[in-house]
């Protein structure tokens, strides 16, 4: 079962890191075609566009997933689960957009003066979240029906087309910062009626004002703990734009770009995480010690994957930008070990989605947001870019706190504290470790000694048999047949 886990994390990352591949591919050559400053206008409006799509999508996604696998829901029941949802979230997406527009327009020409956002950057924004809103409710839905290819289809219309047309409109046409977003428009358009037709099966425009309102019920509290989930993410722009300078924020963007390889992670798995806990809740009467398994592996996973991250900060950032984004890479191991924490809150908030307790998101999510805003409101003053990035670590570490306190409330799960306790100390040491050594000069010798750093905690962990006993549950041993 828990491979089944590890496959689906696999078909459904593998799309997901060839199109994240490709996106940061072309990232040097915005490097060096864009300022500093220009990556803060790009932070600013993406801030703003995720904060718009928060408002547009109702919390509907989590709503048909939580609803789509119940055991009394026929495929009839399915079909109409679905349309509901989709035309529900459409009118609330075309909605939302056209208000934004109507009021962003009033006062377009101080934000154009204050924070260098054009009317036509704004209007491409906005009009690329009508089909991006309409997609990843697409997505989610073919996650449900469990077809890894088709899912690969669509995100390689919606991602892939929308960077290689981005790409064009910059360097061929000059189209600078709005050329993102126009790709993004166009790559949209063209993928929706794709994406509709791939999940027929479980389309029939039919609205059923009684599905609308049970969809509603249950997702309506996810718009606010999103709200603070934004807060938590993205104010964090708004605020270093207000207390320091627009090239802070293009650092701080950077920062989160190279974080992204561990988010990567943490998308991939989410992808599967989600409809795998029902099936496996469904399926199997000890689901609770296989979640307990997966949270220790993942946290695990995670953790190296930031140290890693962390420890080459400084040489990722030579490789593949100009000296002016160099010092993003202080700010980047504090983030990466924020991104690890936010990763664990699949696993931690599992308890509360099982108990249908969605309002103990919102209020975790909001205190969260508080506590983000009253940390960013001490530190970026003081120290800029690298204050937002402790500040959002310390956030999502109580976030994640707060979430497993109420899952051992309300669904205990029979933990192995021995083991997280183990790999919380590792995370929290990489910080100043790899601080320390990025302030060696670049050579061979300073890569050996972070690859030395790198390996010690693996073989310590690996030599006292701490996740043998959970790996081998994970991984069976060779000719015993794997449990589909």
């Amino acid at each position: 079962m828990l491979t089944s886990l590890g496959k689906d994390v696999v078909l459904y990352g593998a799309s997901d890191l060839l199109f994240k591949v490709l996106a940061f591919s072309v990232f040097p050559i915005y490097a060096y075609t864009f300022s500093v400053r220009d990556f803060g206008v790009i932070e600013l409006v993406t801030a703003f566009s995720m904060l718009l799509t928060i408002c547009c999508s109702l919390g509907l996604n989590n709503a048909v997933q939580r609803y789509y696998w119940d055991s009394d829901l026929t495929e009839e029941g399915k079909r109409r689960l679905v349309s509901t949802g989709l035309l529900f979230q459409s009118g609330s997406t075309i909605a939302v957009v056209a208000a934004a527009a109507i009021c962003l327009y009033a006062v377009r020409q101080p934000i154009e003066e204050q924070y260098g956002m054009s009317w036509p950057l704004i209007l491409f924004a906005l009009a690329g979240l009508v089909p991006s809103v309409a997609l990843q409710y697409v997505l989610d839905v073919l996650r449900l029906q469990f077809v890894p290819w088709r899912y690969a289809c669509v995100a390689f219309l919606k991602n892939a087309v929308g960077v290689g047309a981005g790409l064009v409109l910059i360097l061929a046409f000059g189209f600078g910062v709005t050329g993102i977003f126009m790709g993004t428009a166009v790559a949209g358009l063209l993928a929706v009626p794709v994406g509709l037709w791939l999940i027929g099966k479980d389309l029939e425009f039919d609205f059923n004002s009684g599905v609308a309102q049970t969809l509603f019920q249950f997702g309506y509290p996810f718009i606010f703990s999103g709200l603070a989930y934004w807060a938590l993410g993205s104010i964090d722009r708004w605020m270093i734009a207000q207390f320091s300078n627009m090239d802070e924020v293009g650092l701080y963007g950077i920062a989160f770009k190279f974080a992204a390889v561990v988010m990567f992670l943490n998308t991939a798995f989410g992808q599967a995480w989600s409809p795998w806990a029902m099936k496996v809740r469904a399926d199997r009467p000890d689901y609770r010690k296989v979640y307990s398994e997966v949270f220790s592996i993942w946290f695990l996973l995670l953790t190296l994957a930031g140290c890693a991250l962390s420890l080459f900060a400084k040489e990722l950032l030579i490789l593949t930008t100009p000296e002016r984004y160099w010092p993003a890479a202080n700010i980047l191991i504090v983030a990466v070990l924020g991104v690890v924490f936010l990763g664990t809150t699949q696993i931690t908030a599992v308890g509360i989605s099982l108990e249908k307790r969605t309002r103990i998101f919102a209020v975790s999510a909001w205190v969260g947001a508080a506590l983000n805003v009253a940390l960013n409101l001490v530190l970026i003053p003081r120290l800029g870019a690298l204050g937002a990035a402790l500040a959002t670590t310390v956030t999502y570490f109580a976030l994640s706190g707060s979430y497993l306190y109420w899952t051992q409330r309300v669904h205990p799960l029979p933990l192995n504290w021995t083991q997280l306790l183990s790999v919380f100390v590792v995370g929290l040491l990489s910080v100043p470790v790899a601080w320390t050594l990025n302030g060696f000069d670049t050579g061979l010798r300073t890569v050996l000694v972070k690859v030395l750093v790198m390996i010690i905690p693996i073989f310590l962990m690996w030599r006292g048999g701490l996740f043998r006993e959970t790996l081998a549950a994970i991984v069976p041993p060779t000719g015993t047949p794997v449990e589909k």
